[in-house]
């Protein structure tokens, strides 16, 4: 095989947008080089620069002396590397991660946080603008029945489209990347979605 990248991960686009290939909105770095990999001919690769000429001092193979199962670089052998445990991560585990990865993505994306409670104080505010006092009128006179309905019901559409309409829409644009990585054994699906669930809904009870 061939060495098409070595580096850091946050080095990947710029990488890949130097050689024709940038790398799409909210696609997983690992995924989008070996899509490259398997879709892109080699010829093409060599010529686009991703196979760099290793300069690398490298000792004849099968000429390394392995002590307790290591070389001198300290890289382990194939017997050491079978022994791996290849078992998949806890539910633990993957709930840590998923909620990393939530908290990260509202933290970089203060926009959307500011513009779904900047809604949801402007519209609480024009609802109550609208119907002002209205629930100190007698509920015996029919328009004013007809008003405290009118309320309840103006009240209860805000709360349901403010907290679930983000939701759904976020659902839709994070598909792709929740189908490549249960694909992969990332995570469960449990787990996804009690990471979205719960981050959601303190979103939610903050608004």
């Amino acid at each position: 095989g061939r060495v098409m990248y070595q580096g850091a991960v946050e080095d990947v686009p710029d990488y890949f947008q130097a050689r024709g290939h940038p790398l799409p909105p909210k696609y997983n770095p690992a995924d989008w080089i070996m899509n490259v990999a398997q879709s892109v001919p080699m010829d093409e690769l060599n010529q686009l620069g991703f196979f760099p000429e290793d300069e690398r001092d490298l000792p004849d193979p099968g000429t390394e002396i392995f002590v307790d199962g290591k070389n001198e670089s300290g890289h382990a052998n194939g017997d050491e590397l079978a022994e791996i445990d290849t078992r998949g991560a806890s539910m633990l585990t993957q709930l840590n991660l998923l909620y990393t990865r939530e908290l990260r993505n509202i933290r970089r994306d203060k926009g959307a946080i500011g513009a779904r409670f900047g809604l949801a104080i402007v519209m609480s505010t024009l609802i109550g603008i609208i119907f002002f006092e209205v629930g100190d009128t007698d509920s015996a006179d029919s328009q004013n029945l007809q008003s405290h309905l009118g309320a309840l019901v103006m009240i209860m559409v805000s709360s349901m489209m403010g907290t679930a309409q983000p939701a759904l829409l976020a659902f839709p644009e994070e598909r792709p990347v929740f189908l490549r990585e249960y694909s992969t054994n990332h995570y469960s699906v449990l787990s996804y979605f009690l990471s979205r669930l719960s981050v959601e809904a303190s979103i939610t009870a903050l608004q």
